[in-house]
């Protein structure tokens, strides 16, 4: 295997702006009997499509929405009332007591789409009058690609923020439009040297070969320790790279990269583990989140990247793999493999691995 050389990429991305702790966006309020919401994005692929996801913050009296795929007007950008297909829409009643709950919804029936044709996702009070019936996104820079209307369908710089919204295509699976997340819960696990367990992070796999010089991890660092990859035996340490207490020496929340001592080669359709440890008695704590169906992932946490854990771990059997929960880490990538048969620079499996 060869590696090709690359500039550093993240793999997956990191959020925009994690310069904080994660969280939920919840003053986008659907207020009063002719209330509205509305999400206006690109279709992420061709196909037809049955259904929606969308997620409620606080709700201080319920309603019953007509939950629409709609057309929006490509001369103005809002919503133009008119259905995207005759049967694009579903009744969906929200209680008072529905605060912070995940909605997948089916829609009457499907409707056909092109990949980057523009639709609106809208929600309508049709019955009740909401006092605040919040719909939540969540806390990241979304300057480019879906954006939110709600009420007066005028875009306002207070509601910006990544749609917590996916798509159900009629074949069953869920798409999110480039910029949306389909989040259910935001976590964190606060743990340290004497903790069980000690090592969190993903499990994960690879698309293609790919060469690792380093990793991001969504975290507080109260302690000193490392990030490391343990290979598909679920012991051997392949990678590792220091993170210290005081380094930055501003303490709270953001997204940390790390170097590792030495990059690591990764091979495609393996199980790896990357994970953080402290090495301390004090407290470190690493975000992470549940996505409402386990073939999403978590927001922007790739699909294949998995909540892993252990303590001291000795083989696959020590570690704990929860399918619906991806932690906020990933890899620095600088280089792409390519089979030692085929030269580099002029071949379709170089280029088709290097767009990972």
């Amino acid at each position: 295997m060869t590696y090709k050389d690359i500039a550093p990429r993240f793999y997956p991305e990191p959020p925009l702006e994690a310069d904080t702790v994660p969280s939920f966006i919840s003053n986008i309020g659907v207020n009063g009997a002719t209330g509205e919401y509305s999400i206006v994005f690109q279709a992420p692929k061709s196909g037809d499509i049955s259904g929606l996801f969308f997620r409620t913050a606080g709700v201080s009296a319920g309603c019953t929405l007509d939950v629409r795929l709609e057309l929006p007007s490509l001369d103005s950008g809002i919503p133009t009332g008119r259905l995207a297909s005759a049967s694009s829409n579903a009744s969906v009643v929200v209680a008072s007591t529905d605060d912070n709950k995940s909605f997948p919804t089916t829609l009457s029936g499907v409707t056909n789409v092109n990949k980057g044709d523009w639709l609106a996702a809208r929600l309508d009070v049709s019955s009740g009058t909401p006092t605040s019936l919040q719909i939540a996104s969540f806390a990241d820079s979304n300057l480019f690609g879906p954006y939110i209307l709600v009420n007066n369908l005028t875009p306002t710089a207070a509601l910006q923020g990544a749609p917590i919204f996916s798509l159900q295509y009629s074949d069953g699976a869920y798409i999110s439009p480039f910029g949306c997340i389909p989040i259910s819960e935001l976590n964190s696990s606060t743990f340290n040297s004497g903790s069980a367990p000690n090592n969190i992070g993903n499990q994960f796999q690879l698309e293609c070969p790919l060469r690792a010089k380093g990793c991001w991890a969504w975290l507080d660092a109260d302690a000193s320790g490392s990030a490391l990859i343990y290979d598909s035996n679920g012991s051997s340490v392949l990678a590792s790279g220091l993170i210290r207490t005081n380094m930055p020496p501003t303490a709270g929340a953001g997204i940390h990269y790390l170097e590792f001592s030495q990059s690591v080669e990764l091979q495609s359709g393996v199980n790896y583990y990357l994970t953080m440890r402290p090495y301390s008695a004090s407290n470190l704590i690493l975000y992470h989140a549940n996505a409402f169906d386990d073939n999403l992932g978590s927001g922007l946490i790739h699909p294949n990247f998995k909540l892993c854990s252990s303590r001291e771990p000795t083989g696959t059997g020590s570690w704990t793999i929860t399918g619906s929960g991806a932690a906020w880490m990933g890899l620095v990538v600088d280089g792409v493999g390519y089979s030692d048969a085929v030269s580099s620079g002029d071949s379709s499996e170089f280029f088709a691995a290097s767009f990972f």
